[in-house]
């Protein structure tokens, strides 16, 4: 288990990458396109991802991407750039990912792009786009589960960083939901007694 802040970081993202892969049921070998891997939950999307023997397409800004290759991402792409569905489409044989994990603020309609026909949305983003092309949408929120955090908690053991952007103490709980809610920030948000 990460340390200190890293560790009050980590239950709800790795909790939510979880859930997301269980419901996009990835399979060793697909092609898994992660918008947003550069931040928390979508970088856990991509470790976790990575193990299961997903090839991995993702989307980061330049100051992530070098953390998101040592995640094990196979292709990494400019989320600034506007034609990145085509982006992916081209490294897909233009067929686009079988599944698709939306991670990134108001991301979940340009990800539906970069999926192929019949294949699998998840967002986490509240924001699902209508379904389309035959591909199934899902719209995820973490739920709790001990037994699923105390096998994240061993499966990633001490090699796993989480960047921590900012820590609030409790009482400055509401500053640090309204810096984690505006989707800016350059890592995680942790509240600490």
């Amino acid at each position: 288990m990460p340390a200190g802040r890293a560790a009050a970081a980590f239950p709800v993202p790795a909790l939510t990458a979880e859930q997301v892969l269980g419901a996009l049921n990835i399979h060793a070998g697909e092609q898994l396109l992660i918008h947003g891997a550069g931040g928390v939950t979508g970088g856990l999307l991509a470790a976790l991802a990575v193990l299961r023997g997903a090839q991995v397409i993702a989307t980061a800004g330049p100051a992530s991407q070098p953390r998101v290759a040592a995640l094990g991402a196979r292709h990494i792409i400019d989320y600034h750039d506007q034609d990145w569905p085509d982006q992916v489409r081209a490294i897909t044989g233009r067929h686009g990912a079988a599944a698709a994990a939306n991670a990134a603020p108001g991301g979940a309609a340009s990800a539906i792009r970069a999926v192929a026909d019949g294949g699998r949305l998840a967002t986490i983003t509240s924001d699902p786009p209508s379904q389309q092309r035959g591909i199934t949408v899902s719209s995820i929120y973490v739920r709790a589960d001990g037994n699923q955090l105390r096998n994240l908690a061993q499966q990633f053991g001490d090699r796993l960083q989480i960047p921590v952007a900012a820590s609030y103490h409790l009482t400055d709980a509401a500053q640090a939901l309204a810096q984690a809610t505006g989707g800016h920030a350059a890592g995680a948000i942790a509240l600490t007694p």
